[in-house]
């Protein structure tokens, strides 16, 4: 059979060999005609990755093919045309201008003339057709792939698809102590035999188990969320912090600053403290501070007393510390889980610009900021003294593990905040450290060279020990005289902050 055709078209061939015009239309009988014609120009023009051999015999589809592949102002035109001409609310077509029949995704054969009524279209249906045309747009957009991304909504995703952990994780799953899942770098507290570090540091247990069951009791808990929704506007920033009547001092030094640079913060912030005296102190100075209810139900005292550290960094009145920052971590989880962004925040800081604009910016597509601890060892690198948490998916995770952490905190909470930022299940938390020009350390080696170096700051941290020192040696104490806040019997080291016996 297929001799027999082809015999038939060499016949016809010699028929037509005389007739000028080669491109004439044969006529085949259907019984002999082959099951798909193929317009040779055709398939040049829509296979352009096989165009460079059939580019040389052909000028024209040279130029075609040329075409394609450029990205000149003709193309941009064209590109642009064809949306407009497809897009039913443009107003090109609204003054009657039909598609172009010749593009792609055009509609052909449209009589403008007719006086035929076309039936109508449902809301839903244009709606529909309206979505579609903007994807199709957005491929053909040179930007679409950042669109995309964009609409990979990180609350929509299923955490499980990007190594995340999709619930909290308790003690047990967490497994700080496992060598093999977590490092142990120097100074760590979770080194410890059994990996979950349950079986070290037992006497510190009960304790932190009694402050998340009293924070934690159903009423309590209700009176707290209320106030939040009545004291801060849903989706703000709250700045939280935990004090004791022995920093009070530092306290107020950071209102000054804060009052003297004409920063408002009373209305944002959210002060925690720990005993009545600070509590009457904050009251009074107009901040919002949550009811100390809490702390006569515990069944033990929170140190209100504060020492510096010295040596090897630990006091007497460390465990007040430590009480002070595992209640800081079971409020700022309360910020968290409600949808606010939280501004986690020691007492020993000034505010010479407020930061939160910064903040904010820095923060797009990030989930934690926090101010450098430039150190190697279990401490860093992350200061828990000053960071800024975005409310989100990821965020309310890693919060209410932290918060299920605290039993085996130790006194450090800077330590477990890095342990879990470490860890291979919260690598997907996006976390910057904030530059040190624009958020500054005061150590020893910068106080050397504070004049050089104070440019630029718009938060100064007075870390580590002799805190009122620092801030007074970097003229940075602005508790004085000129403070509203000001009163003359809680004046620290009676007013000689220089001195050596200055501690504090």
């Amino acid at each position: 059979n297929n001799i027999n055709n082809i015999n038939n078209i060499n016949n016809i061939n010699n028929i037509n060999a005389n007739i000028p015009n080669t491109n004439a239309n044969i006529n085949i009988p259907d019984s002999q005609a082959p099951q798909h014609t193929i317009n040779t120009k055709q398939t040049r023009d829509n296979n352009d990755h096989d165009d460079d051999d059939l580019a040389s015999s052909d000028p024209a589809s040279s130029h075609e093919s040329a075409s394609s592949h450029g990205h000149d102002d003709d193309d941009d035109d064209d590109v642009r045309d064809f949306f407009q001409n497809n897009n039913p609310t443009s107003p090109t077509n609204q003054d009657n201008n039909p598609p172009n029949p010749n593009t792609p995704g055009g509609i052909s054969n449209i009589d403008t003339t007719s006086t035929h009524t076309t039936p109508e279209v449902s809301q839903q249906q244009q709606d529909e057709t309206s979505q579609e045309q903007d994807h199709i747009q957005d491929q053909h957009s040179p930007h679409h792939r950042f669109k995309f991304l964009h609409a990979l909504d990180e609350d929509e995703l299923d955490l499980s698809e990007i190594g995340y952990p999709e619930k909290p994780l308790s003690i047990e799953e967490t497994r700080l102590c496992d060598r093999e899942m977590q490092p142990w770098l120097k100074g760590t507290m979770y080194r410890c035999k059994d990996p979950t570090c349950l079986s070290c540091n037992t006497n510190d247990q009960a304790r932190k188990n009694q402050l998340i069951k009293v924070l934690r009791k159903p009423s309590r808990l209700e009176a707290r969320l209320n106030l939040l929704r009545d004291k801060f506007p849903a989706n703000s920033s709250i700045t939280l912090m935990t004090v004791n009547t022995g920093q009070i001092h530092l306290w107020l030094n950071w209102v000054c600053s804060c009052d003297l640079n004409k920063i408002p913060v009373r209305d944002s912030t959210l002060m925690v403290a720990t005993d009545k005296n600070a509590y009457d102190i904050i009251k009074s100075n107009g901040f919002t501070v949550l009811d100390l209810d809490w702390v006569k139900e515990i069944r033990f005292r929170i140190d209100p007393e504060y020492e510096g550290a010295k040596g090897s960094g630990y006091n007497g009145h460390m465990q007040g510390h430590s009480d002070i920052n595992s209640v800081t971590i079971i409020i700022a989880n309360d910020i968290i889980q409600q949808g606010y962004t939280l501004l986690l925040h020691d007492v020993d800081i000034v505010w010479i610009t407020d930061p939160r604009g910064w903040l904010t910016d820095a923060a797009i597509h990030r989930d934690v900021l926090a101010m450098f601890a430039p150190r190697w060892d279990a401490l860093g690198v992350a200061n828990s003294g000053f960071m800024w948490v975005n409310s989100n998916k990821r965020t309310k995770i890693f919060m209410q593990t932290l918060e299920n952490l605290l039993p085996i905190k130790g006194i450090s909470d800077q330590q477990l905040w890095n342990a879990l930022l470490r860890h291979f299940k919260f690598r997907q938390i996006g976390m910057r450290v904030l530059p040190l020009t624009q958020f500054r350390l005061l150590y020893d080696h910068i106080l050397r060279k504070w004049n050089q170096l104070k440019d630029g700051a718009i938060v100064v941290h007075g870390v580590s020990h002799r805190k009122t020192y620092r801030l007074a040696k970097a003229d940075l104490w602005f508790y004085n005289e000129t403070c509203s806040a000001y009163d003359k019997n809680i004046v620290p080291c009676d007013g000689d902050y220089l001195a050596d016996s200055c501690e504090i």
